[in-house]
């Protein structure tokens, strides 16, 4: 019998085999190496539960106060932006209604009841938005004078304080006129009343609105709340023709007609008995002569 042949393993080593030292001995072990973990605290750990080590007190105290900070910036700033379409202030701006002192204020202003508003207005350039209302083109017309009588003011403008705000913003609620509300203009010492006829939005390249008019009116204009160059808002109005008392005509009484006291001279009927009268003669014709009886 033939002898089983041995088993011959007849694969390449591989390279980890071919370069792996020899063995040291039956008592080699690899060395272990230690590393000094720190014991994670309750609570304290990201959200792949690594433990994490806590922030100090301060500077969980110093994000809490900035986090406040911005919470109430947030808020009076939104006041503020409110502030001149809301009116809500503690206290009363100098551009509010005040018919109290009409007698001793002689400066040249406009009275808009329906939005709480009265705001001067000058003459020269555009400096004098930042005092109020802008009297442009003077001589295209006045109150006194009759043409167009242009004011324009700011629409919005922002400041620290909402009252600031509400001052430099005083054409805020212009979009809030209708045609038939009223205001007044006190110009040179006399009092102007006007009614509103039209309210219309024109593009910032529309300037017709500020061109002579033979017809005596009021144009309001200031731009929209998106800028001057998203448009601008125009009210027109006209004034009221009504005399004052004083100089109105007294109606006379019309005097009332007395009965005559002549009578009419009374005619008679003509009677079935009166003569006729013979046919006038036409000129050129005689009428024949009737034969007399023997």
């Amino acid at each position: 019998m033939e002898k089983p042949r041995k088993f011959l393993d007849i694969r390449k080593p591989s390279v980890k085999q071919a370069s792996a030292p020899p063995p040291m001995g039956p008592t080699h072990t690899p060395k272990r190496r230690w590393s000094r973990r720190r014991k994670p605290r309750p609570g304290v750990a990201d959200h792949k539960g690594v433990a994490r080590r806590k922030p100090p007190k301060w500077v969980r105290v110093l994000t809490l106060l900035i986090s406040l900070a911005l919470i109430v910036g947030g808020i009076y700033l939104g006041y503020i932006l409110i502030a001149p379409k809301t009116g809500i202030l503690p206290v009363k701006t100098e551009i509010d209604l005040n018919t109290a002192d009409d007698a001793q204020d002689s400066r040249n202003r406009i009275q808009i009841e329906k939005i709480n508003l009265e705001v001067p207005f000058f003459t020269g350039g555009v400096g004098e938005l930042e005092k109020g209302a802008w009297h442009r083109f003077p001589e295209r017309g006045n109150p006194e004078k009759g043409g167009n009588f242009i004011l324009s003011a700011h629409r919005f403008r922002i400041a620290n304080n909402p009252a600031l705000t509400k001052v430099r913003s005083p054409f805020y609620n212009l979009d809030k006129l209708q045609v038939g509300d009223t205001m007044r203009v006190f110009y040179d010492g006399q009092w102007y009343d006007y009614t509103v006829t039209k309210t219309y939005s024109v593009k910032p390249n529309e300037i017709q609105i500020e061109a002579p008019s033979k017809e005596a009116k009021l144009t309001l204009y200031s731009c929209s709340l998106g800028g001057s160059s998203d448009g601008r808002i125009v009210i027109e109005a006209v004034t009221k023709t009504q005399p004052p008392a004083s100089e109105s005509p007294t109606a006379t009484p019309s005097p009332t007609p007395k009965p005559s006291t002549t009578q009419s001279p009374k005619v008679t009927p003509k009677s079935s008995t009166q003569k006729k009268t013979a046919p006038k003669a036409m000129p050129g014709f005689v009428f024949p002569t009737p034969p007399q009886r023997p």
